[in-house]
């Protein structure tokens, strides 16, 4: 009769035990790391961006868009960022200059600047985001696709697609400075579907009525030049420039 070796079965068991170990720490978690390994330095945060080191002052009074611009360099980052979320170059908005390359005549009024204008006035001043972010150009201009565009409800307009706009965003993102529920007739005068109704309404100062926000025409005939260049009265009504003039006077750009 056999005997079983004692030994044997004991190195079997520990052998067995290794290789469990083995197994267990190859698929198991990482080791935890070592006590005296020393610390992750985090990188010290450096100064806040200021635009206005080193820059010059604004070269005029602003009324417009660029009225809370702090600098030059402040003034030309603001437009960087207005351009780009409108997905457009200054020229969209801006005349060339034709004395020299690359160089737009700023202070003269034109029909998209005007338009511009309307929206700072209007929209950007007299309404708020509900969800509590600043708002900007890129709040209402993106596109189907997602895409920054100036025209962004189609050109032409896509009727379908600015209905569904207009209730889904424009309804449900904004509210009046005061809180209040933004309304269709708000801007166009009347209800949807009513008599008073009213398709276009920007730029047209007459129109929009936002709590706390005076017309249109109101503050272009306060603050801002005549026109420089004719302005199409399908935008808004035009201001004469005065008699045997052809030139801006030298008075504050709404830029």
């Amino acid at each position: 009769m056999l005997r079983a070796n004692p030994r044997a079965g004991r190195g079997l068991l520990a052998s067995s035990l290794l290789v469990a170990l083995a197994v267990a720490a190859g698929c198991g978690a990482a080791p935890p790391p070592r006590r005296d390994a020393a610390p992750v330095k985090k990188k010290a945060a450096g100064p806040a961006f200021d635009p206005c080191t080193d820059s010059g002052p604004v070269p005029r009074k602003y009324f417009g868009l660029l009225k809370d611009a702090k600098c030059e360099q402040d003034m030309y980052l603001t437009m960087a960022k207005i351009a780009g979320d409108l997905g457009v170059e200054c020229e969209y908005c801006h005349l060339p200059r034709k004395d020299q390359a690359k160089s737009f005549d700023f202070p003269a009024m034109t029909d998209k600047k005007q338009v511009a204008l309307f929206m700072g006035h209007e929209f950007m001043a007299g309404l708020r985001r509900k969800d509590g972010e600043e708002m900007r150009c890129k709040s209402c201009h993106v596109d189907k696709n997602g895409k920054p565009a100036a025209k962004f409800l189609g050109t032409p307009r896509d009727l379908a697609w600015t209905t569904e706009w207009m209730n889904l965003v424009m309804s449900n993102r904004f509210v009046h400075t005061d809180g209040t529920k933004v309304k269709c007739k708000d801007c166009h005068t009347g209800n949807i579907g009513s008599e008073k109704f009213e398709k276009a309404v920007i730029a047209h100062g007459a129109d929009c009525r936002l709590p706390g926000v005076p017309p249109f025409q109101k503050f272009l005939d306060n603050g801002l030049p005549p026109y420089a260049v004719p302005v199409s009265s399908s935008v808004a009504p035009p201001i004469a420039l005065p008699a045997g003039s052809s030139d801006v006077p030298a008075v504050p750009s709404a830029r």
